[in-house]
């Protein structure tokens, strides 16, 4: 069932299943590559100019990607930027649409649970959608809330393990778990 699950208790909102697919795809005889990271990095063709001299980022011209983390049996883990983030930092206007980015993440990235590492407010400064949380559901996905603040460690051990617990839980299951913060 796909449910919304807030850290520390908070509500759950059961959903109908959607079919999930079986595997992510992954070559095992690629060649080696850089991290993903620095992939990114030197994948600035394909920015295109803004108004001024800003680059812009939407939904369209740069659909939302999943960088794999592991593979644990049948599940999978990866991570993502923010989806359906609207601001603009270091000379990027991020104009991204929530419901092509969850569309995407799910049908094209086949993801089972996203993680959100983001607190209401931070998700607020980041220009996204104040339905985020029922959006996500509604796009067949379960959505586990876990607000850590940014560059510091979780408040609560015990929470933070409890999280850690959780997604090995979906992996053995044979999920694909997407993070983001």
């Amino acid at each position: 069932q796909n449910r919304i699950s807030m850290s520390g208790g908070g509500a759950r909102v059961d959903r109908q299943p959607l079919v999930r697919s079986a595997t992510m795809t992954s070559s095992s005889n690629s060649k080696p590559h850089a991290p993903p990271l620095l992939q990114r990095q030197s994948s600035a063709p394909g920015l295109r100019k803004g108004g001024s001299s800003s680059l812009s980022r939407t939904s369209h011209s740069h659909p939302i990607t999943v960088s794999p983390v592991s593979k644990t049996g049948s599940g999978r883990l990866g991570l993502c930027y923010c989806p359906g983030k609207n601001l603009v930092r270091e000379g990027i206007k991020w104009e991204r649409d929530l419901d092509i980015d969850l569309r995407d993440m799910k049908e094209r990235h086949r993801v089972d649970v996203v993680v959100c590492l983001l607190s209401p407010a931070e998700l607020r400064s980041l220009g996204v959608r104040r339905d985020y949380c029922e959006s996500v559901v509604k796009s067949g996905m379960e959505l586990i809330m876990h607000p850590i603040i940014e560059m510091a460690a979780p408040d609560d051990i015990g929470s933070a393990r409890e999280l850690v617990e959780r997604v090995v839980g979906e992996l053995a299951k044979g999920k694909r778990v997407v993070m983001h913060c």
